[in-house]
């Protein structure tokens, strides 16, 4: 009898420590809603991401890189830049401020907060969607307009995107878009998060690359874990190879004027307006 009752005790205690535990486990994953599965692009770019996203990609040398070849096209008298697609903190405003007019975009509200809370003088501007709506913009509004930090690779279809970027740039005005030569190339890119970074550490983070069904399609997915939390972006990506974008551009009367070396993997492609 005894012992009946001491098996009896030892499991209401496993029971009371078993659901205290779930209970503070449960209580410390609402504290920290950041953890997760995350799919869409403004769940991944959210607070978090976008706050320490710079600790793990950004490299000063690379954007430096960027912006002097955006500099070649510089024109004489006017000069207005509209850049798509900033994931960075939006440091190109910052390293083109003296040269030329910048306002960056993001379909993320919370990369647009950061920028602006980093950099109180430049412009920065959230808008929702760029394909859906060709009047964000005045025609002819621009001089230059930059497409980077791998945005096209986010869009399952282009078409719609270069088509109001080709009413919102003036005549003879540049297209500047930052493009990967293979998906070897673009796996590279998306993967070189650096080695000294201290979310690297911190998070435990890891990342692969993965295929899809389709041809184009792939998934590029970031995993970070802190204490009992996990948390997996699954970046949906599409490949595009140059050619096809050259085409595509050509019909919508953009001429292919030049590529540039960013960096072993990337180029910076230049269109002009005709």
């Amino acid at each position: 009898m005894y012992l009946a009752f001491l098996c009896v005790g030892l499991i209401i205690l496993y029971l009371v420590f078993y659901i205290q535990r779930k209970s503070n486990k449960e209580g410390f994953e609402t504290k920290e809603p950041h953890f997760g599965r995350f799919h869409e692009y403004n769940e991944i770019y959210d607070d978090f991401y976008s706050f320490i996203h710079d600790d793990l990609f950004y490299e000063q040398q690379y954007y430096t890189n960027l912006c002097q070849i955006i500099l070649k096209y510089l024109n004489h008298v006017y000069n207005n830049h509209l850049c798509i697609g900033i994931k960075h903190g939006g440091h190109i405003n910052e390293l083109l401020r003296k040269n030329m007019k910048t306002l960056s975009v993001s379909t993320s509200p919370s990369i647009v907060e950061l920028c602006q809370h980093k950099y109180k003088d430049n412009n920065y501007q959230y808008v929702k969607s760029l394909t859906d709506n060709p009047y964000i913009f005045n025609d002819n509004q621009f001089t230059h307009i930059s497409i980077i930090d791998s945005e096209i690779y986010y869009l399952p279809e282009l078409y719609s995107l270069f088509n109001n970027c080709s009413k919102w740039i003036i005549h003879k005005g540049y297209l500047c878009i930052q493009m990967y030569n293979s998906v070897q190339d673009m796996e590279q890119g998306f993967a070189k998060a650096k080695y000294d970074s201290n979310a690297l550490i911190e998070y435990n983070y890891s990342a692969n690359f993965k295929k899809a069904s389709s041809n184009n399609h792939y998934f590029f997915i970031e995993t970070l874990k802190h204490k009992d939390n996990t948390r997996k972006n699954t970046h949906t990506l599409y490949y595009y190879e140059p050619r096809f974008i050259v085409q595509m551009l050509n019909e919508i009367d953009f001429t292919f004027v030049k590529s540039h070396e960013i960096n072993d993997c990337e180029k910076l492609w230049i269109f002009q307006k005709h």
